[in-house]
């Protein structure tokens, strides 16, 4: 019994000490199934729209084509695509414009006073508030499909998106963890991130199937409330960043009482806020210079200018492709939502596999250098994108995800490399300008791919 006792004893210690280990990671998750829900549900009631209110199709047109169970219909689909296509070049400037305006601002702000919350609960409002305009634009059924458009991109747009969610959560993770640890930390939030993209594809062709876009959004709505609540009460503001703010106002102001402060519970340096107005404060327009100073940090400027250039190269083609993947495959393989959402199911979990073997093989057993894994997982990309452009079968377009198990390698690659080489107090301003390119990039990529596939038709 003693024994047992003193296992039990210790087996509680254990998972005690696991969750208040445990941050952000079961944010990511949710965050991502309900942006997937909401995204692959606003893409289909765009095809749904473009169908009977743009085009104005009958109702036996349009639902034969929602079903795809007619290989009479490709003109009709070719037509309906056009129309979503061309909505799309303007709804990704809102998506990446406005995005890459607040970056600039929220990086610095975020550094100078040692906030990373903000950063993600703000995002994950903005998708709350798009999913139930979304449900709206479905009860008003004679609203076109640019008012469903503007509806997802304008309040994902004007709170940051994911770009600024990621950077809230990465920033975080960075914050709390040493330098060895960060590969495996920083690896383990992506696993956790990925897991959230096989449940959410899996589910939402018959989610859609089953309950239509009102239970489709409605699920989408309560998994960003609970994402909301559990950032607003369970994860704490990092006290290692917030030390490093206060200890640079301390010494600035020539003060050695530091140790009298309590960061942790703190919501802004009282220096920085007591005779500032916050949207003064927040909008600083030397705040979008702080943030591009990291860039020529003395001694890491070549290395950090080199980052930002592969994300471009990484990010690009990436969002591009997804752009236009799920109306490829209406087109060429005839599927519906429930055929795309089990290959993209498959695609994941393949992923996911990719990013474990990063983690625990390429970086933690083989101490392989960051750079040359970023290497590896770009070859990989490159190589399935030839399978992608031609496969003829949907066989042989299952091979591609197979091939680029480890492409998502390149991501862990960049944000571990980004955080050893700047400092607690630069690190929002990092990822800050890294995602100033990120949610930039879409904007000439995607577009130039949806052009191409639009000309191809």
């Amino acid at each position: 019994m003693g024994i047992i006792k003193i296992l039990s004893s210790s087996h509680r210690q254990k998972i005690s000490q696991f969750a208040r280990n445990v941050t952000v990671e079961p944010l990511l998750p949710l965050y991502i199934i309900a942006s997937v829900l909401t995204a692959y549900a606003a893409q289909n009631l765009y095809l749904d729209k473009a169908c009977r209110v743009n085009l104005g199709y009958s109702d036996e047109i349009c639902d034969a084509l929602k079903r795809k169970d007619s290989n009479n219909l490709t003109e009709v689909e070719i037509d309906v695509q056009k129309v979503v296509v061309n909505m799309q070049k303007w709804k990704i400037v809102i998506q990446s414009f406005i995005p890459c305006l607040l970056i600039l601002f929220v990086g610095s702000w975020s550094d100078r006073h040692g906030r990373r919350k903000p950063c993600m609960l703000i995002p994950i409002f903005g998708e709350l508030v798009s999913s139930a305009g979304l449900a709206l634009n479905v009860y008003f059924k004679d609203l076109p499909m640019e008012v469903a458009g503007i509806t997802e991109a304008l309040f994902e747009g004007i709170t940051g998106g994911w770009a600024t969610m990621l950077m809230g959560a990465f920033s975080y993770i960075a914050d709390i963890t040493n330098e060895n640890d960060r590969t495996l930390r920083i690896g383990i939030a992506n696993t956790f991130f990925s897991i959230g993209l096989p449940i959410a594809m899996g589910s939402v062709g018959i989610l859609l199937r089953l309950t239509g876009y009102y239970g489709v959004f409605l699920i989408s709505t309560t998994i960003h409330l609970i994402a909301f609540f559990y950032a607003l009460f369970w994860i704490k503001e990092s006290s290692k960043s917030q030390k490093t703010v206060l200890n640079k106002s301390e010494s600035s102001k020539g003060t050695q009482n530091i140790d009298k402060a309590t960061p942790s519970s703190s919501i802004l340096p009282q220096n920085q806020t007591s005779n500032k107005n916050f949207i003064l404060d927040f909008f600083d327009p030397t705040n979008p210079i702080e943030t591009f100073k990291i860039v020529f940090i003395r001694g890491q400027r070549l290395k950090i200018s080199i980052l930002l250039f592969v994300v471009i190269l990484v990010v690009g083609p990436m969002h591009g492709e997804q752009a236009v993947m799920y109306l490829y495959t209406r087109l060429k393989f005839n599927w519906n939502e429930i055929d795309y959402s089990v290959y993209f199911t498959f695609s994941t979990l393949i992923t996911m596999c990719g990013t474990i073997t990063t983690i625990f093989v390429l970086s933690t057993v083989l101490k392989i250098n960051d750079a040359l894994i970023g290497a590896i997982g770009s070859l990989s990309k490159i190589m399935a994108s030839f399978i992608y452009a031609f496969a003829v079968t949907s066989l042989q377009f299952y091979f591609g995800p197979v091939v680029e198990f480890i492409h998502y390698a390149s991501f862990i690659a960049m944000r571990s490399i980004a955080s050893k080489i700047v400092g607690v107090d630069e690190r929002v301003s990092f990822y800050g300008c890294n995602n100033k390119f990120i949610v930039n990039e879409p904007f000439s990529s995607q577009n130039l791919i949806e052009s191409f596939n639009k000309f191809s038709f």
